[in-house]
Protein backbone atom coordinates (compact mmCIF):
# COMPACT_ATOMS: atom_id res chain seq x y z
CA UNK A 1 0.00 0.00 0.00
CA UNK A 2 1.55 3.59 -0.87
CA UNK A 3 1.81 5.90 1.79
CA UNK A 4 0.67 9.63 0.51
CA UNK A 5 2.93 12.03 1.47
CA UNK A 6 1.89 15.49 2.62
CA UNK A 7 3.17 18.95 0.40
CA UNK A 8 6.34 19.87 1.79
CA UNK A 9 5.43 23.73 2.30
CA UNK A 10 2.20 22.05 4.59
CA UNK A 11 4.19 20.09 7.03
CA UNK A 12 6.02 23.30 8.58
CA UNK A 13 2.53 25.33 8.50
CA UNK A 14 0.50 21.89 10.45
CA UNK A 15 3.61 21.99 13.17
CA UNK A 16 3.17 25.94 13.73
CA UNK A 17 -0.34 25.85 14.47
CA UNK A 18 -0.05 22.33 16.92
CA UNK A 19 2.68 24.54 18.79
CA UNK A 20 0.64 28.02 19.26
CA UNK A 21 -1.59 28.81 21.91
CA UNK A 22 -3.37 32.00 22.08
CA UNK A 23 -2.25 34.66 24.76
CA UNK A 24 -4.48 36.95 26.21
CA UNK A 25 -3.24 40.05 28.07
CA UNK A 26 -4.87 40.48 31.70
CA UNK A 27 -6.75 43.82 31.49
CA UNK A 28 -5.45 44.82 34.95
CA UNK A 29 -1.97 44.60 33.78
CA UNK A 30 -2.10 46.60 30.75
CA UNK A 31 -0.98 50.57 30.68
CA UNK A 32 -3.13 53.58 29.43
CA UNK A 33 -1.75 55.53 26.57
CA UNK A 34 -3.08 58.96 26.02
CA UNK A 35 -1.84 61.38 23.02
CA UNK A 36 -3.03 64.46 20.97
CA UNK A 37 -2.46 68.02 20.51
CA UNK A 38 -3.05 71.05 22.20
CA UNK A 39 -6.05 73.43 20.96
CA UNK A 40 -5.57 76.59 22.47
CA UNK A 41 -1.71 76.66 24.21
CA UNK A 42 1.27 76.08 22.28
CA UNK A 43 4.14 75.76 25.19
CA UNK A 44 7.62 76.78 24.11
CA UNK A 45 9.89 74.46 26.17
CA UNK A 46 8.72 70.20 27.30
CA UNK A 47 6.98 70.35 30.35
CA UNK A 48 6.31 67.27 33.28
CA UNK A 49 2.80 66.07 32.88
CA UNK A 50 1.53 64.57 36.34
CA UNK A 51 -1.75 63.86 38.30
CA UNK A 52 -1.73 63.74 42.35
CA UNK A 53 -4.13 61.12 44.42
CA UNK A 54 -3.71 60.52 48.13
CA UNK A 55 -1.08 63.11 48.53
CA UNK A 56 0.56 61.27 45.98
CA UNK A 57 2.11 62.18 43.00
CA UNK A 58 2.39 60.35 39.60
CA UNK A 59 4.41 61.40 36.71
CA UNK A 60 2.46 60.08 33.92
CA UNK A 61 4.65 61.70 30.86
CA UNK A 62 5.11 64.92 28.70
CA UNK A 63 3.55 67.94 27.23
CA UNK A 64 6.39 68.54 24.89
CA UNK A 65 6.99 71.79 23.10
CA UNK A 66 4.33 72.89 20.45
CA UNK A 67 1.81 70.78 22.23
CA UNK A 68 2.00 67.46 21.40
CA UNK A 69 0.64 65.35 24.54
CA UNK A 70 2.60 62.36 25.01
CA UNK A 71 1.22 59.99 28.23
CA UNK A 72 1.48 56.67 29.64
CA UNK A 73 -0.76 55.09 32.95
CA UNK A 74 0.63 52.16 34.03
CA UNK A 75 -1.18 49.53 35.95
CA UNK A 76 1.40 49.77 38.96
CA UNK A 77 0.99 53.59 39.04
CA UNK A 78 -3.09 52.99 39.21
CA UNK A 79 -2.36 50.42 42.23
CA UNK A 80 0.22 52.27 43.67
CA UNK A 81 -1.68 54.23 46.35
CA UNK A 82 -4.81 53.59 47.96
CA UNK A 83 -7.38 52.86 45.82
CA UNK A 84 -10.83 54.07 45.79
CA UNK A 85 -14.39 52.88 46.07
CA UNK A 86 -17.42 54.66 43.34
CA UNK A 87 -19.18 54.10 47.08
CA UNK A 88 -16.63 56.84 48.64
CA UNK A 89 -17.69 59.55 45.89
CA UNK A 90 -21.64 58.86 47.37
CA UNK A 91 -20.69 59.32 50.67
CA UNK A 92 -18.66 62.48 49.99
CA UNK A 93 -21.80 63.74 48.09
CA UNK A 94 -24.39 62.35 50.78
CA UNK A 95 -22.25 64.22 53.57
CA UNK A 96 -22.03 67.70 51.32
CA UNK A 97 -26.12 67.87 51.53
CA UNK A 98 -26.64 66.27 48.09
CA UNK A 99 -29.50 64.17 47.44
CA UNK A 100 -28.36 60.92 46.50
CA UNK A 101 -31.96 58.85 47.02
CA UNK A 102 -32.20 57.89 42.96
CA UNK A 103 -28.12 56.80 42.66
CA UNK A 104 -27.60 52.95 42.10
CA UNK A 105 -24.25 51.74 42.48
CA UNK A 106 -22.23 48.61 42.20
CA UNK A 107 -19.44 48.77 43.71
CA UNK A 108 -15.62 48.41 42.50
CA UNK A 109 -12.01 49.45 43.62
CA UNK A 110 -10.65 52.30 40.60
CA UNK A 111 -8.48 54.53 40.27
CA UNK A 112 -9.78 58.14 38.18
CA UNK A 113 -8.40 61.19 36.67
CA UNK A 114 -9.11 63.53 33.74
CA UNK A 115 -6.79 66.04 33.98
CA UNK A 116 -2.66 65.88 33.81
CA UNK A 117 -0.92 68.92 35.76
CA UNK A 118 2.14 70.85 34.31
CA UNK A 119 4.09 74.46 35.23
CA UNK A 120 4.18 76.36 32.53
CA UNK A 121 7.33 78.67 31.19
CA UNK A 122 7.80 80.75 34.38
CA UNK A 123 6.38 77.82 36.47
CA UNK A 124 2.48 78.58 36.13
CA UNK A 125 0.73 75.61 37.84
CA UNK A 126 -1.70 74.78 34.76
CA UNK A 127 -3.81 72.43 33.89
CA UNK A 128 -4.92 70.26 31.00
CA UNK A 129 -7.77 68.51 29.67
CA UNK A 130 -8.66 65.79 27.43
CA UNK A 131 -11.12 67.32 26.15
CA UNK A 132 -13.49 68.49 22.89
CA UNK A 133 -15.03 72.03 23.27
CA UNK A 134 -18.05 72.72 21.03
CA UNK A 135 -19.77 76.39 20.26
CA UNK A 136 -23.57 75.60 19.98
CA UNK A 137 -26.12 77.56 17.76
CA UNK A 138 -28.08 78.64 20.30
CA UNK A 139 -25.51 80.23 22.09
CA UNK A 140 -24.01 77.86 24.48
CA UNK A 141 -21.21 76.08 25.02
CA UNK A 142 -20.60 72.24 25.29
CA UNK A 143 -17.56 70.64 26.89
CA UNK A 144 -16.98 67.04 26.38
CA UNK A 145 -14.31 65.67 28.69
CA UNK A 146 -13.15 62.47 28.74
CA UNK A 147 -12.45 60.91 32.11
CA UNK A 148 -9.77 57.72 32.77
CA UNK A 149 -10.92 55.08 34.94
CA UNK A 150 -8.80 51.84 35.97
CA UNK A 151 -11.02 49.24 37.66
CA UNK A 152 -10.29 46.21 39.53
CA UNK A 153 -13.28 44.58 39.22
CA UNK A 154 -17.12 45.35 37.12
CA UNK A 155 -18.76 48.42 38.30
CA UNK A 156 -21.25 50.80 37.65
CA UNK A 157 -23.18 53.94 38.85
CA UNK A 158 -26.33 55.05 37.75
CA UNK A 159 -28.49 58.18 38.42
CA UNK A 160 -28.83 61.48 39.29
CA UNK A 161 -27.08 63.11 42.20
CA UNK A 162 -29.05 66.42 43.86
CA UNK A 163 -27.08 69.06 44.85
CA UNK A 164 -28.20 72.57 46.73
CA UNK A 165 -27.67 75.54 44.60
CA UNK A 166 -26.62 73.88 41.45
CA UNK A 167 -28.64 71.48 38.37
CA UNK A 168 -28.62 67.77 38.50
CA UNK A 169 -25.47 65.91 37.37
CA UNK A 170 -26.55 62.44 36.07
CA UNK A 171 -24.73 59.54 35.79
CA UNK A 172 -24.57 56.41 33.63
CA UNK A 173 -21.21 54.91 34.72
CA UNK A 174 -20.40 51.25 33.51
CA UNK A 175 -16.60 49.87 34.33
CA UNK A 176 -15.20 47.00 32.89
CA UNK A 177 -11.97 45.18 34.49
CA UNK A 178 -9.18 47.48 33.79
CA UNK A 179 -8.94 50.90 31.72
CA UNK A 180 -12.49 52.73 30.89
CA UNK A 181 -13.11 55.89 29.57
CA UNK A 182 -16.03 57.95 29.86
CA UNK A 183 -17.22 61.30 28.68
CA UNK A 184 -18.66 64.81 30.86
CA UNK A 185 -20.86 66.65 29.02
CA UNK A 186 -21.41 69.50 30.30
CA UNK A 187 -23.87 72.64 28.42
CA UNK A 188 -23.46 75.92 29.56
CA UNK A 189 -25.20 79.33 28.82
CA UNK A 190 -22.75 82.62 28.08
CA UNK A 191 -24.06 83.95 31.42
CA UNK A 192 -22.65 80.55 32.77
CA UNK A 193 -25.72 79.04 33.84
CA UNK A 194 -25.56 75.19 33.23
CA UNK A 195 -28.15 73.64 31.20
CA UNK A 196 -27.17 69.58 30.77
CA UNK A 197 -24.87 68.10 33.35
CA UNK A 198 -24.04 64.39 32.46
CA UNK A 199 -21.03 61.79 33.21
CA UNK A 200 -21.53 58.62 30.67
CA UNK A 201 -21.16 56.95 27.20
CA UNK A 202 -18.43 54.18 28.88
CA UNK A 203 -15.68 52.27 27.02
CA UNK A 204 -13.44 49.91 27.53
CA UNK A 205 -10.30 51.33 26.32
CA UNK A 206 -6.76 52.05 26.81
CA UNK A 207 -6.15 54.56 24.46
CA UNK A 208 -6.93 58.54 24.34
CA UNK A 209 -5.79 60.42 21.45
CA UNK A 210 -7.37 63.78 20.53
CA UNK A 211 -7.99 67.41 21.45
CA UNK A 212 -6.19 68.43 24.65
CA UNK A 213 -7.06 72.26 25.87
CA UNK A 214 -5.02 74.09 29.19
CA UNK A 215 -5.65 76.51 31.65
CA UNK A 216 -4.06 77.80 34.32
CA UNK A 217 -4.93 75.66 37.50
CA UNK A 218 -6.98 78.73 39.67
CA UNK A 219 -8.92 78.75 36.39
CA UNK A 220 -10.05 75.40 34.99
Amino acid sequence: MRTRMLPALLVPALIASCNTTSVTADPLDLSFTATGTTQNYKPVQDAELSYTTQNTKLVIGTLKAGGTVDITMTAAQATSVTMRQLSDYATAWKNGGCDISGLAIQDTTLRFTDRAMFNAAGGTPSVLYPQAVRKNADGTTTVERTGVWYAQKTGSMKGPVRCPGRPDVTYDIHLQLGWNTTVHTLTTRPDGTITDDRIGQSRVTNTYDGPWYAYTATNP
